[in-house]
């Protein structure tokens, strides 16, 4: 419930599509198997590919809503996951290209050891 209370306000705050069945057709550069860097050098998320929802907004702009893997290089060199985080993204279409507008981390859990 809270997760679809967001998502009405955001919609309600960036507009609404022109119609209903308008289909999402995007190219959006996935990442799926690109990570980016966080607040710590050896610290990492990455995009679970599967858990990658979109919704349109309007036709210039979409969330982007899905789960990443936090990872952390430890001693030997090796990475293991630490955490789980639930994010969302504001795209927005600006001179033919989908850009990042606003990220929010919604959720963050340590995985259990």
């Amino acid at each position: 419930m809270p997760m679809l209370a967001l998502l009405l306000l955001c919609a309600g705050a960036f507009g609404h599509a022109t119609s209903a069945d308008e289909p999402v057709l995007v190219d959006l550069p996935l990442q799926s198997g690109s990570s980016t860097r966080v607040a710590q050098p050896a610290m990492q998320r990455e995009l679970e590919p599967a858990s990658l929802r979109l919704f349109h907004l309007r036709q210039d702009r979409l969330l982007r809503v899905g789960q990443q893997c936090l990872s952390q290089e430890q001693a030997d060199g090796h990475r293991e996951i630490v955490g789980e985080a639930r994010m969302i993204q504001l795209w927005e279409r600006i001179d033919g290209h989908w850009r990042i507008r606003r990220t929010l981390v919604i959720d963050h859990r340590a995985t259990r050891t």
